[in-house]
């Protein structure tokens, strides 16, 4: 799975405001998104400099989907084979997850998906009935 080596801390105001949100007396706190949406693009960045995936249109922030306030950045990217997919920041994880096509879920970024290599991945061989 593709993930940063190392998990950027929130800056402490973040995680106070964090902590109160937490706890039920506030709103999703903006700083938490923006922290967040700024990490997400320097990742993006970093994956199309290290895997050489193409960016189309801009990235965007939207909605979660777990009607707290969070909302994450989303891109569209082209793989070296050429396939488009969507991506989806995760906060917890501080990566980015593979929509799925056709349904809300989403799995995680691995580096087959941004190279288009599937010689060794077994998912996609035929299944064998007796």
């Amino acid at each position: 799975m593709i993930v940063r080596a190392e998990k950027q801390e929130l800056p402490k105001h973040v995680a106070s405001q964090m902590d109160l949100w937490r706890m039920g007396f506030s709103a999703m706190p903006a700083d938490y998104i923006r922290f967040h949406a700024r990490v997400a693009r320097v990742e993006l960045q970093r994956l199309q400099s290290e895997y050489g995936v193409v960016v189309h249109g801009k990235p965007v922030l939207v909605r979660d989907g777990w009607m707290d306030g969070m909302r994450v950045v989303e891109a569209v990217i082209e793989n070296q084979k050429g396939i488009l997919m969507k991506l989806r920041w995760h906060d917890g994880n501080q990566g980015f997850f593979v929509k799925a096509q056709g349904h809300g879920g989403a799995s995680a970024l691995f580096e087959k998906d941004l190279t288009g290599d599937i010689s060794n991945d077994f998912t996609f061989l035929p299944k064998v009935t007796f």
